[in-house]
């Protein structure tokens, strides 16, 4: 299916979602010269990369609402599960890189902006997400607040960044990619 923007504003009138913008006090790095399908701004762009935190749901394992209860597994979503999933699977990564003696590159979002610099590499490591927008009310759409709202499109994004890492794709390129500093 397509990769569509996680925005809850459509779900039991909820209102949360991505966010994403340009930083009014930071050049943009030098990481960000060659965005795919985008033109450079001069100033930093948010996101980086985008994790798809509506459906499927996630399995989260979650403490007792009251003491004595038990722990359980609950379908759960949103933003605040991107940072620890990207955490562990970057770890995971970490982990089975090091396994075969490759030291992974220091900075990920350069290695991140420098895979998607080549269209063959981007098809292959991201999920580009093509739908959807991160406005969660109707008085984030235009013509009230144009300027807070921003659509998916092909290639880079100021709502899902460069899209979602496929980490095994990203494993993979680093297995190829990288020589073994030891051995054995």
């Amino acid at each position: 299916g397509v990769a569509q923007i996680w925005n809850t504003s459509s779900e039991h009138g909820m209102c949360s979602g991505g966010g994403g913008g340009i930083s009014i006090r930071y050049a943009r790095p030098t990481f960000q010269d060659h965005l795919p399908g985008a033109a450079p701004r001069s100033m930093r762009t948010v996101p980086d990369i985008a994790a798809l935190a509506g459906f499927p749901r996630f399995a989260t394992y979650l403490p007792p609402d009251t003491p004595g209860d038990g722990w359980t597994w609950v379908a759960n979503g949103g933003d605040s599960l991107s940072g620890p999933m990207y955490a562990g699977a970057f770890a995971s990564m970490l982990t089975a890189l090091r396994r075969q003696g490759i030291e992974p590159p220091i900075s990920v979002n350069e290695l991140l902006y420098e895979i998607a610099s080549d269209p063959t590499s981007y098809a292959t490591v991201f999920r580009d997400v093509t739908e959807g927008d991160n406005a969660t009310h109707a008085q984030n759409r235009p013509p009230i607040a144009a300027s807070v709202l921003y659509p998916a499109a092909e290639g880079y994004d100021l709502a899902s960044g460069l899209g979602e890492v496929r980490m095994g794709a990203l494993l993979a390129v680093l297995e190829r990619s990288t020589v073994p500093t030891f051995t054995g």
